[in-house]
């Protein structure tokens, strides 16, 4: 029996939307490969976050192409800092907005984020949990 996508998450997710940005890095030396780029996140887990941001085509195609590692930082809402780390593409979607413009769809699974960044996930996740709807 197949397994549903609930079962093969490790990480609770929280549905939030929150300005992010990203950039692509080289994974050796972890200097940059593009400009940093905005876009928002729809969930975040302390496993990673998922993103959907506007994009050049040519950046959509290395993204898919490359898989590469992404610097990642965004403020959730009510938070007292920024959380920021490293991952690698888990998943990747393709869309187009209303002007034609493509949008990058992708989740983010952390492989490195600090104490701080993790203790925040932690804590906006634990108080969306326990506030009432």
């Amino acid at each position: 029996m197949a397994m549903t996508n609930d079962e093969r998450r490790k990480f609770f997710r929280i549905e939030v939307i929150a300005p992010a940005r990203f950039r692509m890095i080289e994974e050796e030396t972890s200097k940059p490969l593009t400009d940093w780029m905005n876009g928002s996140t729809a969930d975040v887990s302390l496993g990673g976050v998922k993103v959907t941001a506007p994009m050049p085509d040519d950046l959509v195609e290395e993204l898919v192409d490359d898989y590469g590692l992404i610097e990642f930082s965004c403020q959730l809402p009510g938070t007292p800092k920024a959380i920021a780390g490293t991952g690698t593409i888990a998943y990747f979607l393709r869309g187009t907005t209303v002007s034609n413009a493509t949008t990058a769809t992708f989740g983010l699974s952390f492989v490195a984020i600090d104490n701080s960044s993790e203790d925040v996930i932690g804590d906006f996740i634990r108080k969306r949990i326990d506030s009432p709807a």
